[in-house]
């Protein structure tokens, strides 16, 4: 698979693209929609400033900017119809498909608005849920609105072949290039169309076996506006899951649905959706009328197919007894009329939408199964966010003999069944499994509703996520203590972070004590950064001090409020410089009253006690000898200890008496100057530090 593939399949989750519209500040004059003879009528646009400055923002690709502004003007009168476009592009663009779909649904009962578009993007939203049942729907809307919109039938394709509806996506691919007679992916999908056939053929005759279309990435590259501008995209790739089902082609028309609900208020809306079986035309093409609006550019979604004939060959190998056999039909068989789908939103404008992923029309009846959340954690403190919540609606409930929920993970295993007589119009899980153990991953749920009269009906669930495992943090200081001292040196104190979550971070806060009491805080929103550092200044402004004892803690919480900390302590102490060899002949006293001579580096011979007559040796012990003649001094006693650099880090028996016959070298020296031979003390010393010069010295301390 080549690079380009691999990097359009990062965005998988992305999904599709809506249709975006371009500005447009006058009023809409009469026009003529594509696909439609009859014009619309003339609507006066009021200048509406929100809707300006959504516009603005808008174009400069800011859609999180831009949401608010045109959530203020969706409801008021004479505002520009496109704001339903908009929004809807603008929900879709921040990955809130289910606002997008709501919007676009509630456009299409607003007069004047672009119902091909609106029902183009909700098509695209739903895609992007999983619902392909409900995108296959929403294309067909778009098509009926312009019979020659060639986007609409690619993407109502891509919908059919995820649902298994090998016949419905070949028609569907056909005609689109019929009207995309130029598209570039004309010999991809010119091979997926062979392979269609040979599989719709191999079904009819043979052991059913499934198809992989783990292929290649099928896109339109451009799409003609009414202003000749060409508009390029490109789109990532997913494999196609098959499923075991076949369904005649049909077309939808839609009617209006009651107005969505503002603020917390929660109500049932019912879209019904009208099905009738329409034969494809055997060819259309487009005019210029026909073209898509200026205000509006268009992207579709992906589609897979095989690459050649070697991986399908090689696919068809595989032994899936589970797929129905497709024989030819010489009739189209009418499909039953699906349900109204129930939409619950909770928002100021537009609130998460629960939209059954599958409505399924028996003759005992209908069930729908939409879980209250996309995620939640059996840890969180709370209780609305500790389990997930289906709601259940079935008709006839009073007939219902039992019911059979699962919750079914990512591999398709079932890991907890709920039974019951009584089908209630809630039911809770609480992230456990049959076994009782906590899970983890992404879910759906499947209910199964059994009638009195012998009639059965089901439906899943959109996805969802269960996190059971609780974030961890760690701050790790660079070092145990600091100076914060303006000195250069260790004056700031590094930590390292590290996090993990499988759900979102909401928030991260990082706190340092002194004595039980918090003197530096900082804190952020999302996840943490890697790297904290901290100056040494309380919140105040004040700063620490040298022996001050703290303590720190680094805290986040994640989407569901659950929390995790680490903690740990740091000093604050005194720079520690590197040691260096003084220039001259210094007296220094120490805490104990005991004093110390810095002299500069004494030269010996190479591996030698012996002292090099140099002038600046004979200076400096002489004026050792000065201080230690001294009336001030004549009563202390003098150790004098040698040094070398070692080898190693560890001495060996051959320095430690280099070490020290240097020690007695001096020591000599002094008595030959006049010092008396019962107050001097020779001795070695031990240890390495990276200065060599300072390895290699001569320490005198005086002692009373």
């Amino acid at each position: 698979m080549n690079k380009t593939i691999l990097f359009l399949m990062m965005f998988l989750s992305a999904g599709i693209v809506h249709a975006q519209a371009k500005k447009k500040l006058t009023a809409r004059k009469s026009t003529v929609s594509a696909g439609k003879s009859k014009p619309q009528e003339e609507t006066i646009i009021v200048y509406n400033e929100d809707y300006e400055k959504g516009e603005e923002l808008f174009q400069l690709n800011k859609p999180e900017e831009a949401i608010p502004f045109f959530e203020k003007c969706v409801e008021v009168k004479d505002v520009n119809p496109d704001v339903w476009v908009h929004l809807g592009v603008a929900y879709y663009q921040v990955k809130d498909y289910t606002r997008s779909l709501a919007c676009c649904t509630k456009g299409l009962t607003k007069e004047n608005t672009d119902h091909k578009l609106l029902a183009y993007n909700a098509g695209n939203s739903a895609y992007a849920l999983t619902n392909y049942a409900r995108a296959e729907a929403c294309y067909g809307i778009s098509i009926k609105e312009d019979e020659n919109f060639g986007p609409a039938y690619l993407n109502r394709a891509n919908s059919q072949l995820k649902q298994d509806h090998l016949q419905d996506a070949k028609v569907n691919y056909i005609k689109y290039l019929e009207l995309e007679p130029e598209t570039p992916q004309r010999p991809e999908i010119e091979r997926l169309l062979a392979l269609l056939d040979a599989e719709i053929l191999r079904r009819a005759s043979e052991k059913p076996e499934r198809i992989d279309l783990d292929l290649a990435n099928v896109k339109n590259s451009e799409v003609i506006a009414d202003d000749k501008e060409k508009v390029n995209y490109e789109l990532p790739e997913e494999k196609v899951p098959v499923e075991e089902d076949f369904e005649e082609l049909v077309r939808f028309d839609i009617a209006k649905a009651p107005d969505l609900p503002h603020e917390e208020e929660t109500v049932e809306a019912e879209i019904p959706l009208k099905v009738a079986v329409e034969e494809m035309p055997a060819e259309a093409v487009k005019t210029e009328e026909e073209a898509v609006p200026s205000k509006v550019t268009v992207e579709e979604i992906p589609v897979q197919v095989v690459q050649a004939e070697e991986v399908f060959e090689e696919a068809v190998g595989r032994d899936v007894t589970n797929a129905p056999a497709l024989a030819e039909k010489t009739e189209v068989e009418k499909p039953e009329e699906p349900a109204p789908v129930v939409a619950d939103v909770k928002s100021e404008v537009f609130g998460r939408e629960d939209l059954a992923d599958a409505l399924y029309v028996l003759p005992a009846g209908t069930v729908s199964l939409m879980p209250s959340s996309a995620g939640f954690s059996p840890n969180s403190p709370n209780n609305k966010q500790k389990k997930q919540v289906f709601k259940v609606a079935a008709t006839d409930k009073n007939k219902i003999q039992s019911y059979t929920l699962e919750i079914i993970d990512e591999f398709g295993n079932t890991v907890r069944t709920i039974k019951g007589k009584k089908l209630p119009d809630q039911i809770e899980w609480d992230g456990k499994t049959d076994s009782g153990q906590l899970a983890d991953g992404r879910y759906t749920a499947r209910i199964n509703v059994n009638y009195k009269t012998g009639g059965s009906v089901g439906a899943d669930s959109s996805g969802f996520s269960c996190f059971s495992n609780v974030p961890q943090v760690s701050a790790v200081p660079e070092t145990d203590s600091f100076s914060p001292d303006g000195d250069g040196i260790d004056d700031k104190m590094n930590f390292k972070v590290n996090m993990d979550s499988e759900a979102l971070v909401e928030g991260w806060k990082f706190e340092v004590k002194k004595n039980n009491r918090t003197i530096y805080t900082l804190d952020g929103t999302g996840n943490p950064p890697a790297d904290i550092e901290w100056d040494g200044k309380t919140n105040s402004g004040d700063m620490v001090k040298n022996g001050d004892s703290l303590s720190y803690k680094m805290s986040v919480t994640d989407a569901f409020g659950v929390a995790a900390q680490d903690n740990g302590k740091v000093d604050v102490t005194k720079s520690k410089k590197d040691p260096v060899v003084s220039k001259s002949v210094e007296l220094s006293e120490n805490a104990d009253g005991s004093l110390n001579i810095s002299i500069p580096t004494l030269s010996f011979k190479i591996n030698s006690s012996e002292l090099v007559n140099t002038k600046q040796n004979s200076e400096t012990l002489q004026k050792v000898y000065d201080i230690l003649v001294d009336e001030k001094y004549e009563d202390y006693k003098v150790t004098i200890t040698g040094y070398i650099n070692p080898d190693g880090e560890e001495w060996t028996t051959e320095e430690e008496v280099l070490a020290l016959n240097r020690a007695k070298s001096v020591e000599e020296r002094l008595k030959s100057l006049g010092v008396p031979a019962n107050r001097l003390q020779s001795k070695r010393g031990t240890g390495k530090t990276p200065n060599k010069e300072y390895n290699r010295r001569v320490e005198f301390k005086l002692i009373k």
